[in-house]
């Protein structure tokens, strides 16, 4: 959502980060495969626009919400199914 203007190096360790602690997540609880997949691809999207661009391509303007991409929104759904399914395993 154009949060990050020129921190791109910040935002690389943040999201490798991100994603060691995804791979800890899933060894310890395969119940939330399906989000954590989902937020990993979202999230190695982005990377991948961080390495071979300035910055992530938000091409999605629905013009009353800030603009995004696909990798946002898998990043957003990802998380919302990852929360369900460990408040689920807790019951």
């Amino acid at each position: 959502m154009g949060l990050g203007g020129n921190k791109q190096i910040f935002f690389l360790v943040l999201i490798i980060a991100a994603l060691g602690y995804l791979a800890y997540l899933f060894r310890r609880r395969p119940g939330v495969l399906t989000g954590l997949v989902i937020i990993l691809s979202g999230a190695i999207s982005n990377l991948l626009d961080r390495l071979f661009r300035p910055g992530v391509v938000d091409f999605i303007d629905l013009k009353v919400w800030p603009a995004f991409n696909l990798a946002d929104t898998l990043i957003v759904i990802g998380v919302t199914l990852t929360i369900f399914a460990l408040l689920r395993e807790e019951q």
